[in-house]
């Protein structure tokens, strides 16, 4: 028996030995500082909540996103209809879309638009055909993307419009411009957009102002900044009875100074190439030509603003 209980003791004595080498107890002087693991980037994942096919609305913030013709559709009768608030509210593209059916302009005469950004987010919109609305405007139905932008500050960015067509029609169209047809009394912005491959032919001789990129800009307001810049204008034509050009058909009072002394109008690397012009009784001194990467700025205007094909002018222009 006591043989026994002896060689069991040597047999724990010798285990606890094993297990204090072997068994990996540590000193203070032997431990390993943690190591943090690193932090995975977390993708910010947006909930949208579904308005109809193709039109969502970010649950979070003030935000649309457009992913087809539907949703285009859908977004103009959103923004036209009702009388909801679009301050501060931007609208993306998800995607690039065919359209290829009737637009009716969007409409920012009312004062629940300011500061409103269209996003095109690199995309292509086309075959929008323009055609004029019941609704006249000083009797002149201003036609185009945005067809009114009075007294709501507006962006548009970042999109290209192409194939876009005004037919003529019966309805009597004035001012007409693929991105803007009419401006007056806000700030406006409109950067790093495209026309391409589009027609503009309103329905008389009495048409004027007439651009790819915007109509008529009403700067004569002092306080408020129009901005064109990086804006390319290309294979396009376009006709009207006078103030017809690739950029603007007319920006009243582009010369002046705002009262911080920064110029009311800045055309920045902008280009009109491949265009064709009809002006049936041509704008007084004025020769609409093309010319690739005109810039336009400040007193530069005085020397260039019709001879580049950028900004056609008629009697009304005030240039100080």
């Amino acid at each position: 028996m006591k043989k026994f209980l002896s060689a069991l003791l040597v047999l724990l004595l010798s285990f606890s030995s094993t297990c204090l080498f072997s068994c990996g107890t540590k000193t203070e002087g032997d431990k390993t500082p943690d190591v943090p693991e690193e932090e995975t980037p977390q993708e910010v994942v947006i909930e949208e909540t579904r308005i109809t096919d193709g039109f969502t609305k970010n649950k979070n913030a003030n935000e649309y996103f457009i992913y087809s013709a539907n949703g285009l559709s859908a977004f103009n009768v959103y923004f036209n209809g009702g009388f909801r608030d679009f301050s501060g509210a931007t609208a993306y593209l998800k995607a690039d879309i065919e359209f290829f059916d009737d637009w009716t302009s969007l409409d920012l005469s009312q004062n629940r638009f300011n500061g409103f950004t269209f996003d095109g987010n690199g995309h292509t919109v086309s075959g929008l055909r323009l055609v004029p609305t019941e609704k006249a405007y000083f009797n002149n139905n201003p036609v185009g993307f945005f067809g009114i932008v009075d007294k709501n500050n507006l962006t548009v960015k970042n999109v290209t419009f192409k194939n876009v067509t005004l037919s003529p029609t019966t309805e009597y169209v004035k001012w007409a411009g693929v991105v803007v047809g009419y401006h007056r009394e806000c700030a406006l912005n409109i950067e790093n957009v495209k026309v391409e491959d589009s027609t503009i032919l309103p329905f008389d001789l009495t048409s004027k102002k007439i651009g790819a990129i915007m109509g008529f800009g009403n700067t004569d307001t002092n306080g408020y900044k129009v901005t064109i810049k990086n804006c390319a204008v290309k294979n396009c034509t376009l006709s009207g009875m006078t103030s017809t050009a690739g950029i603007a058909g007319t920006l009243l009072n582009c010369y002046a100074l705002l009262s911080s002394g920064d110029p009311k109008v800045t055309i920045e690397n902008c280009s009109v190439t491949g265009c064709s012009f009809s002006v049936t009784r041509a704008p007084v001194g004025a020769l609409v030509v093309d010319e690739d990467n005109a810039d336009i700025s400040g007193e530069q205007f005085e020397e260039l603003l019709i001879t580049h094909g950028l900004v056609a002018t008629d009697n009304e222009i005030k240039i100080k």
